[in-house]
């Protein structure tokens, strides 16, 4: 059954969108986010965070897409309607990546993104970075990093988000080197995208992975670019998780070999270890760990999603769609 066949008008759902539709005489009037409510109520019926899926609901929301893709292209004879080249079908593909993202299916993020790129639509950063977040949240960073990797190639250059998420994930990885921190810290500075806020988020990742030669690379760049960084608590408490599980018999403590470096006060060093005794519980949680909009999110990294969300409705209203605030 093709997509116009469907009767979306029997459709609880998407039914009174339809007959409002088919009503009107002045289609200037639509907007592209009315057609989005359907795709919420469908994702959110269908795809759930512990893995349990209504395929008909999931399958009934890709159904929708297609025919908004027909009718924006096209229009769609059968109901008399004309082309509608005002919506925007991009948004309702996003829609679907992003919920997938939440209730990390692999499978229909994927699905939804190639959609995008099969009908000529560019996804943009933040869903770059969903399918990135999905893919590494189920346990494969190789994958994520090749889709960074056509990210970087493409109109949507990675931006603080997305370095975060990068970042984050290889502490949560057990098949990448968490050196990849320094590439993605690397690209980062290179790119523009940089903000030191990725330094703790690299010392976070390196405690996770109980990684103290990384830590300590990552100490030094911070000695020589980020000074403001050293009063953080999230820098302290990040530091004291990696010398509690790194240290061992026989070789020297690691607040100690990095006050010897330079690379750490011994006021500092006082201070980690005045956390440690008090049983901080000032570090991120594991669950939180590839969320974009945690509680240790940085600033910058809120910042560039509002931004986000402004470019997008600039770009809606040059393309004359109605906007309702």
């Amino acid at each position: 059954m093709s997509v116009t066949e469907i009767c979306w008008e029997d459709d609880d759902v998407a039914g009174p969108l339809l007959h409002k539709l088919l009503a009107t005489d002045d289609y200037s009037l639509l907007e592209t986010r009315a057609f989005l409510k359907p795709i919420f109520r469908w994702t959110k019926i269908g795809l759930h965070k512990d893995g349990s899926r209504d395929n008909a609901a999931i399958e009934r929301a890709f159904a929708f897409v297609e025919w908004l893709v027909q009718l924006a292209k096209r229009g769609d004879e059968s109901r008399n309607l004309p082309k509608l080249s005002m919506l925007q079908p991009s948004y309702a593909l996003n829609t679907i990546v992003t919920a997938s993202q939440r209730a990390g299916s692999v499978k229909d993020a994927q699905r939804a993104f190639d959609l995008l790129k099969r009908h000529g639509y560019s996804p943009d950063v933040f869903t770059y970075t969903a399918l990135i977040d999905v893919i590494a949240r189920n346990g494969d960073l190789e994958a994520a990093t090749k889709v960074y990797e056509e990210m970087q190639l493409s109109t949507s250059k990675p931006n603080i988000v997305t370095y975060t998420t990068l970042i984050r994930a290889v502490g949560l990885s057990d098949t990448v080197n968490t050196e990849q921190c320094l590439v993605f810290l690397a690209h980062a500075r290179k790119t523009g995208a940089f903000d030191e806020a990725l330094f703790l988020e690299a010392l976070e990742s390196c405690a996770k992975r109980n990684d103290r030669a990384v830590a300590t690379r990552v100490l030094h760049e911070i000695a020589t670019h980020a000074l403001t960084l050293r009063g953080n608590d999230r820098f302290l408490v990040a530091l004291g998780q990696i010398a509690e599980q790194v240290d061992c018999d026989g070789v020297t403590p690691a607040l100690t070999e990095w006050v010897e470096s330079g690379v750490l006060s011994i006021e500092e060093r006082d201070m980690v270890v005045k956390l440690q005794q008090a049983g901080s519980s000032a570090a991120s949680d594991g669950s939180k760990m590839l969320g974009c909009l945690g509680h240790q999110t940085s600033q910058s990294v809120r910042k560039a999603v509002v931004q986000h969300d402004i470019d997008r409705l600039i770009s809606r209203i040059q393309s004359r769609s109605i906007v309702h605030v």
